[in-house]
């Protein structure tokens, strides 16, 4: 019975691990004219908590809930000014939009992630391959440059499948009836 418990805590704990992480999925860093304030950042995944942080060049940013309606599977942008932003783009009700502020991310390429506190949860360091107007998107693990295509969804190849707390309570109830199985087998 340990043995069942412990492992009932292990797919508990994953579940939580694995379905509260995030992927940057598209990066505009050289926009046309200024990059001051026109620059920003898609990702996917959950909500953010309020503690989290935007990171670059060093630097913690906060970042504020603008817009949008979504707790998980969520298409995210981090505008450095989500005003201008939505000037040039427009988004659906589903996508979150975050307002922060940078001085400028860099077009020879830089690390971004996210923070809490201390904890980098993602970190991502782009390149320097677009030309101005172009974003950055990542696909198949490669990033490549393209037209802007902020909330919008792009199949990635090699995404991981979600592992929810849906899936781990239906993984954990076969594997106790296949423990249930082996005990009155062998016992």
């Amino acid at each position: 019975m340990k043995t069942i418990t412990m492992i009932i805590a292990t797919f508990i704990m994953l579940a939580t691990n694995i379905s509260a992480q995030w992927t940057i999925t598209e990066v505009m860093y050289d926009p046309i004219g200024s990059d001051s304030e026109n620059e920003w950042i898609e990702l996917s995944g959950p909500i953010f908590p309020p503690e989290i942080k935007f990171y670059e060049d060093g630097g913690n940013h906060n970042i504020r809930l603008m817009q949008g309606n979504c707790q998980e599977n969520c298409l995210i942008i981090i505008a450095d000014n989500s005003d201008i932003f939505l000037e040039s783009y427009f988004l659906s009700d589903t996508v979150l939009l975050y307002d922060s502020s940078w001085s400028s991310l860099k077009n020879t390429g830089e690390k971004i992630g996210l923070k809490n506190g201390t904890e980098i949860l993602l970190s991502e360091e782009y390149p320097a391959i677009s030309k101005e107007a172009e974003s950055l998107h990542l696909k198949d693990n490669i990033w490549t440059a393209g037209q802007p295509t902020p909330g919008e969804f792009i199949t990635l190849s090699a995404e991981v499948p979600e592992f929810t707390t849906l899936t781990a309570i239906i993984t954990l109830s076969a594997l106790g009836l296949l423990v249930n199985r082996i005990k009155k087998k062998y016992v």
